[in-house]
């Protein structure tokens, strides 16, 4: 299923700090003080004998600060033209005017109004260091007030020091125990830094105090997502929307929420509503395009496919170049290029005789492990690197993922020409006696969503012993270690060595008798070329394999092996085990 964000969900939209962080920018403008809200009541720092706030712990301020002798006098509206003039002097990089004019608001009354000012200025710049140094100044010199630790948590924050900025949105917290915009920061600081249990009991504490704050259920909605408890995260989803109904991310995670639990019909009205209040949603738009996939409305879906942001990402060579359409005239030089990972792109592939039958010449632009191996196909001209010049500049563009909406030919069933791809296999041995089987049982995917693919190593381990098989690894990346920590070690060959690109990988699919791999491009390779391969998929799985069923509409010589409820990897291995018993060959 095409998910949005690394938890699989759309971002929150509430407005954020410059980095790339989750926390929200707090919410609340305080007076005069910034955009922060502060706590009530600030407190004159204890002075030291000449008459100057004392500094803290040994006296210590950042550099440029200078002295904070006496100002000149004034009051309220002094101090609004004072902080006027700091902010001007930030913003035009006069760091020095705004150093000297800082101390005298806190020297003449006792208030950080004008370190204040300077921090909140340095803060919009963003330049976070130095904002966090004069921060820290003030924390110092008011360790009791909790404006200022929050603000010194923004700081850090910005400066990418999440712990540090957790611990000051603590501080302020235990010192403000209402200050709500802490209580947001440290929870949202809190998911950012993998530690979500800890960061529900903050989201508890701040709808305690704001019960329609719509964010935080949302959060909490996210969190029991991640963990597997989809009941609960449409619970709180539902929350979300009461509080707030324009929030359309809690709609679109509700829909996926309800995908999970196998309501496409509910699924699908929450993804239309979210369309009906923002037509222009990328994320409404993508997820409503894999749950249409997955219950094979390939035209529609594939239309709203055509909203995925990865489409941004374009080649530069080719940025410019008009989209190619079926009406585009014969003859001209048309560009293929896979904004997907690899495996889509050989699962698109299929597409590109379509193209080349109109009298186009054609050129693929792809990622390097895919060069050798696209080589091999006959509708295409030419195959580059996304890195290598091209030395005539094509005249129209395609990505292989638009091709079967703009074919208007999107149904798979109809579309396979029979293997795409013909590698030589690597030498065999003519006289063994057992059947060669590769495995993968883990995909290269860095968020948690695209892990659920992965089946332990040692999950797998009672097929290890089964007769008349011998064993291949074609596993890569780091999860390729686990074989030799394994029970497995000694009982599998592994090749990862010898697997260069995916051309390597294919002539070593093309020597064996069957693969069995978890959803990843192993699997596509092996479809491709028309080889007997068994995926093992969650549940739900991507869009892709549908929702039920054995077989591959995109891949006549696959055979799926689901999860019997999610989560349940030992299951399918009972099923492998009783299917290879009868043969690699048997059951397609």
């Amino acid at each position: 299923m095409i998910r949005t964000g690394s938890s699989g969900f759309s971002a929150s939209t509430i407005r954020r700090s410059k980095t790339a962080s989750t926390l929200p920018a707090p919410i609340t403008p305080g007076p005069r003080d910034g955009p922060w809200s502060m706590a009530p009541g600030w407190r004159h720092p204890r002075r030291n004998p000449s008459g100057s706030p004392a500094r803290g712990r040994g006296g210590r301020h950042p550099p440029l600060c200078g002295q904070m002798g006496a100002g000149p006098k004034g009051g309220p509206l002094m101090d609004r033209i004072m902080t006027g003039v700091i902010e001007s002097a930030v913003t035009g990089g006069d760091m020095p005017a705004a150093v000297r004019l800082a101390p005298g608001i806190l020297e003449r009354e006792g208030r950080p109004a004008g370190y204040l000012t300077l921090v909140t200025a340095l803060l919009r710049a963003g330049r976070g260091t130095e904002a966090a140094s004069y921060g820290r100044v003030l924390r110092e010199l008011f360790p009791a007030d909790a404006g200022i630790a929050f603000l010194l948590g923004q700081a850090l924050h910005q400066d990418g020091r999440l712990a540090e900025a957790i611990a000051q949105w603590t501080a302020a917290l235990d010192l403000a125990p209402a200050m709500t915009d802490a209580c947001r920061n440290v929870a949202m600081g809190l998911i950012d830094a993998g530690r979500e249990t800890e960061a529900a009991d903050y989201l508890d504490r701040l709808l305690a105090q704001c019960p329609d704050d719509a964010t935080a259920w949302i959060q909490l909605g996210n969190i029991a997502f991640r963990q597997d408890r989809a009941d609960a995260a449409g619970d709180y989803y539902r929350r979300a929307l009461a509080a707030a109904p324009d929030r359309i991310e809690a709609a679109i995670n509700l829909a996926e929420t309800e995908r999970w639990l196998g309501d496409a019909d509910r699924a699908e009205g929450h993804l239309k509503d979210a369309l009906r209040r923002d037509p222009g949603s990328f994320a409404a738009h993508f997820n409503l395009a894999g749950l249409l996939l997955e219950q094979g409305r390939w035209r529609d879906g594939f239309a709203h496919f055509e909203w995925r942001t990865n489409l941004k990402t374009i080649p530069p060579l080719l940025a410019g170049l008009p989209d190619w359409r079926p009406d585009t005239p014969a003859g001209a030089r048309v560009a293929l290029w896979n904004d997907q990972g690899l495996g889509d792109a050989i699962l698109f592939l299929r597409y590109a005789g379509q193209v080349k039958a109109r009298g186009h010449e054609t050129v693929a632009i792809l990622q390097k492990p895919l060069v050798r191996l696209f080589s091999t196909h006959p509708a295409l001209d030419r195959v580059v690197a996304i890195d290598e010049p091209l030395e005539v500049r094509p005249d129209v563009q395609v990505p292989f993922a638009s091709l079967p909406h703009r074919l208007i030919d999107a149904d798979p069933e109809t579309s396979w020409p029979g293997p795409l791809l013909a590698v030589p296999p690597a030498r065999r041995d003519p006289g063994a006696r057992t059947r060669p089987v590769g495995l993968v049982w883990a995909a290269n995917a860095a968020n948690r969503q695209g892990l659920r693919r992965n089946v332990p190593l040692e999950t797998l381990a009672p097929l290890a012993g089964l007769p008349g098989l011998a064993w291949h690894s074609l596993q890569l990346g780091p999860a390729a270690a686990d074989l030799g920590r394994s029970s497995w070690r000694g009982r599998m060959t592994d090749h990862s060595a010898g697997l260069g690109d995916l051309y390597d990988t294919a002539a070593l699919v093309a020597s064996l008798d069957l693969v069995i791999t978890v959803d990843t491009v192993v699997a596509h390779v092996a479809g491709a070329l028309g080889k007997p391969v068994w995926i093992l998929l969650p549940r739900p799985a991507d869009w892709k394999w549908r929702r039920e069923g054995e077989t591959s509409c995109w891949y006549p010589s696959a055979r799926l092996f689901r999860q019997p409820r999610p989560g349940d990897w030992e299951g399918v291995v009972s099923l492998l085990a009783a299917a290879l018993r009868q043969g690699p060959g048997q059951g397609r």
